[in-house]
């Protein structure tokens, strides 16, 4: 599985900017890029286990 976030802006919502509820399972690629993220409770929370994923997080604002 892959999963792209790019080019986004998050901002003041009162919760986490971006949210993994479940385990992000083995073998699974997430490119977070170029996203704007402020005054949240958290900028990225992965809830559980990332196992064997690649996950890279690049070119962001917090």
């Amino acid at each position: 599985e892959h999963c792209l976030i790019e080019n986004n802006s998050v901002s003041n919502n009162g919760d986490d900017g971006i949210y993994f509820q479940d385990d992000i399972y083995g073998n699974s690629t997430v490119l977070i890029e170029n996203n704007s993220i402020s005054n949240n409770h958290m900028g990225i929370n992965f809830f559980a286990d990332i196992e064997n994923s690649a996950v890279e997080i690049v070119w962001n604002s917090w």
